[in-house]
């Protein structure tokens, strides 16, 4: 037991909130450690009555209602300690009682995963707050919540929340393997830093993991035998492993009539392929015209422009990415102006100066309405990455560069593995029964026992 290092690892003469209290009770001296800026007061003061009032020898009858640990070493205590943790050393006792003060939101719909029917609850910052959410959807002792710590200075918790009997197993033991083989000094960017330390990313665009900030949808992917990771101070929970498919289903599917979530699910699948493959068709098209049938005639030049096609079509990929940067830092009440001017600014005096033609801003809007359909922000921003690269190779290539890009782009995602799952399944390897599955929202079923 070494008070001196304790002191020194809390920074107790340098942190402003860090603090030390020595008491005399009954002519027996304890020692409380403490961050005065993550602990309750009044539970602090509370505490301290109740070991005035009884026999510290006995010192852990007078913490029974309380949460409290007794710990081994001088590491633990202050990591105990830096939680929020009330630290008392009474003779060669090491115990930490809980006094956190959570500071935080409380649960509601995410902005992003909104529905108009279902729960209107969703993840806050707080881990306690996230198990909480889970455990009341799925109240099983199959259920297993494992804690893992990640960062030297941080000390952050990840927890693993999976089903015993359902849990791929092999995705499981690979998933918290590389994340006990974490090496790094922080997560203080959580679970995005945690998503591409895990999952070995590096310019590969596509999520391998996905991202969603609702309990329901996390308790159905933990009933298909998927792995939830939580991270402390991140309202967005990992699921995995998972395919290309599973990031473009929505909640809003499963709580509707089977019928109009199959036509929601066809819809978005159909808007998502539009705006990946609408601006190369065109502008393939538009370069060759002998390629168009007379049914499509309409998309023909009406007039021609001194600036190239593909440079329009760059340009305005690139000055909605600005609008949509610019809007994200801009003050909500001026939001919906700014959008207002910028869309006035490029549909109408764009075309009447001749910096585009209206074709071009069209097929853009189509396309960037298709990329809004997309639940998953980070697989939306796959694909428009993607999509220019597409652009640009069919304006090269012509019609080699269009159909040679669709067989990569294809072989890719066919060789590429969320956690040891073919990532483009049930298309790659081609499963026709888990493929209309996943095209068509089922009826639900009693279960089979």
């Amino acid at each position: 037991m070494d008070k001196d290092y304790i002191k020194q690892e809390l920074k107790i003469d340098i942190s402003c909130d860090a603090k030390y209290k020595e008491l005399n009770i009954n002519k027996e001296l304890l020692d409380l450690y403490y961050i005065e800026s993550i602990t309750d007061s009044v539970l602090i003061e509370n505490i301290i009555r109740s070991l005035h009032k009884n026999d510290l020898n006995d010192i852990e009858s007078a913490l029974e209602f309380h949460k409290y640990n007794i710990l081994n070493n001088d590491d633990e205590f202050v990591y105990h300690v830096l939680c929020g943790f009330l630290g008392v050393i009474y003779k060669d006792k090491y115990i930490t009682i809980g006094v956190q003060k959570f500071n935080t939101r409380t649960p509601s719909e995410p902005n992003s995963e909104k529905v108009i029917r279902g729960p209107r609850d969703g993840f806050t910052e707080s881990v306690e707050t996230n198990v909480s959410l889970i455990r009341n959807r799925i109240r099983s002792s199959r259920v297993i919540y494992k804690e893992i710590i990640v960062g030297k200075y941080t000390k952050s918790k990840v927890i693993l929340v999976y089903i015993t009997d359902l849990v791929n197993k092999k995705a499981l033991k690979l998933i918290e393997d590389k994340i006990n083989d974490i090496s790094v000094k922080d997560l203080s960017m959580t679970d995005s830093k945690l998503e591409e330390l895990i999952s070995g990313q590096k310019f590969n665009p596509f999520p391998l993991v996905k991202f969603t900030e609702r309990p329901d949808v996390v308790s159905a992917h933990l009933m298909k035998g998927q792995i939830a990771v939580i991270t402390e101070m991140s309202p967005s929970v990992m699921l995995a492993p998972i395919t290309y498919f599973d990031q473009i289903h929505h909640a809003e599917e499963y709580l509707q009539t089977p019928a109009v979530g199959t036509f929601i699910r066809l819809i978005r699948f159909a808007s998502i392929i539009m705006a990946f493959y609408i601006l190369p068709a065109w502008i393939l098209l538009v370069n060759n015209p002998q390629y168009i049938p007379s049914w499509l005639s309409f998309v023909e030049l009406k007039e021609q422009s001194q600036m190239p096609i593909i440079a329009q079509v760059l340009i305005a990929e690139f000055t909605v990415e600005f609008i949509r940067l610019a809007a994200i830092h801009t003050p909500t009440p001026i939001t919906t102006a700014m959008g207002v001017i910028a869309g006035l600014l490029i549909g109408e005096v764009a075309i009447q100066i001749g910096l585009f033609i209206p074709e071009v801003v069209l097929y853009t809007v189509l396309a960037q309405i298709g990329c809004y359909t997309n639940p998953s922000y980070e697989l939306g921003y796959a694909n428009k990455l993607c999509r220019i690269i597409f652009i640009i190779v069919t304006a090269i290539f012509g019609v080699w560069g269009f159909f040679g890009f669709i067989i990569l782009i294809h072989i890719f995602l066919g060789f590429t593995k969320s956690f040891g799952k073919s990532y483009f399944y049930p298309l790659i390897p081609f499963n026709p029964k888990k493929f209309l599955k996943t095209m068509v929202r089922y009826p639900w079923t009693s279960d089979k026992h």
